[in-house]
């Protein structure tokens, strides 16, 4: 089974972290962004979103982070409904998330590719 993930720009207001970010790789993203003049040069974040109640991180916690912190409203996102993403887990991971992102890549697509990180 495989699901889909849309493109979109979501506001990162309504964005749940699901856990703590690290501190180096937090730096070192900042210094980078610091360094760039484009508005916002990441890869779009992953996410799952709640049938409109919010949205949680797959992938992307420190760019989230970094987009709060600098008070960017709006980032792109592959965002997973939560009907699928639940389906995904129940074909595969017996209706439990998994402990590693990495057990999802060859599941998820986006932009027409297999979602790998």
């Amino acid at each position: 089974m495989m699901i889909t993930a849309e493109l979109t720009t979501i506001p990162t207001g309504r964005i749940s972290i699901q856990h703590p970010t690290d501190a180096a790789h937090y730096a070192a993203l900042e210094a980078h962004y610091e360094s760039v003049e484009a508005a916002w040069p990441y890869a779009p974040v992953l996410v799952v979103e709640d049938d409109g109640n919010g949205l949680t991180v797959l992938d992307g916690h420190h760019r989230v982070r970094l987009a709060r912190e600098w008070d960017v409203t709006q980032i792109p996102a592959y965002v997973v409904s939560l009907a699928d993403y639940c389906a995904l887990l129940e074909a595969h991971f017996d209706g439990s998330t998994p402990n590693r992102l990495a057990d999802l890549d060859g599941y998820i697509r986006c932009d027409g590719k297999v979602y790998s990180r």
